[in-house]
């Protein structure tokens, strides 16, 4: 086993879909707990009944979501740095929601002002998802060339569905209307490949989710980045 003390390593955290019922119990009577407290009050939401005591459906709503997955992320990355279980980190990086997590990680943002956004990204994107409502599903060993061709077959018979998310070459995500997703599902199926749904209330990544722009944009402007010796992983493009 390598022993991250002494070497360099980058983190990735996790976007939605990571979230279950009860997964803060066993942080309870650790350090870390304290965080779960410093969230609620600089969002106003009670982070600790999100990640005990709600149940799996609330839990997929994509503001609870999102906030309890940016918490737990943030309580185990303090973890491993009080246990020196890590050693410097060089680069950081997340699935969506997680790249909030890395830019704090990274120290390009304060975790307040982490929390404010991925609050204000919650709403706005269930203000979206209410508006338009939809899913998302893995594609699991084929390229994204071939579910390319599955989304616009889906598009071409009036589906409502896109690729959303390229996690490898054999790991494709796709997202859109329920219809939309379950006809590239199948598609995906007659053609021997297995497909995964994602535990989430929203066609996100999509044109679907055009609404929550500006109130995303608008909370992006409050907020001061700095320039940090970490690198941050940028989904948009995979620059850094």
């Amino acid at each position: 086993m390598l022993d991250t003390r002494s070497a360099g390593c980058a983190v990735i955290f996790p976007g939605q879909g990571a979230q279950r019922p009860a997964m803060g119990e066993r942080w309870r009577d650790t350090a870390q707990w304290r965080i779960v407290g410093e969230v609620s009050e600089w969002t106003g939401y009670d982070i600790a009944e999100l990640v005990l005591r709600t149940g799996e459906q609330r839990l997929r709503n994509t503001d609870s979501a999102q906030l309890s997955i940016f918490t737990m992320s943030l309580m185990a990355m303090d973890y491993l740095i009080e246990h020196r279980m890590i050693g410097r980190v060089h680069a950081c990086a997340g699935h969506s929601l997680g790249e909030y997590t890395a830019l704090v990680a990274a120290g390009a943002i304060s975790a307040r002002a982490g929390a404010r956004l991925v609050a204000a990204r919650g709403a706005a994107m269930r203000t979206a998802t209410g508006q338009r409502p939809g899913t998302m599903a893995a594609i699991l060993g084929a390229s994204g060339a071939v579910v390319e061709e599955f989304t616009a077959a889906a598009r071409s018979d009036g589906a409502q569905v896109w690729v959303a998310n390229v996690n490898g070459p054999r790991q494709v995500v796709v997202s859109g209307t329920v219809d939309g997703v379950e006809a590239v599902a199948r598609a995906a199926r007659e053609s021997r490949l297995k497909v995964v749904r994602i535990a989430v209330d929203g066609a996100f990544h999509t044109p679907l989710m055009a609404a929550a722009a500006p109130q995303l944009r608008a909370a992006l402007d409050n907020v001061e980045f700095r320039a940090t010796g970490t690198a941050v992983g940028a989904n948009v493009d995979a620059g850094l």
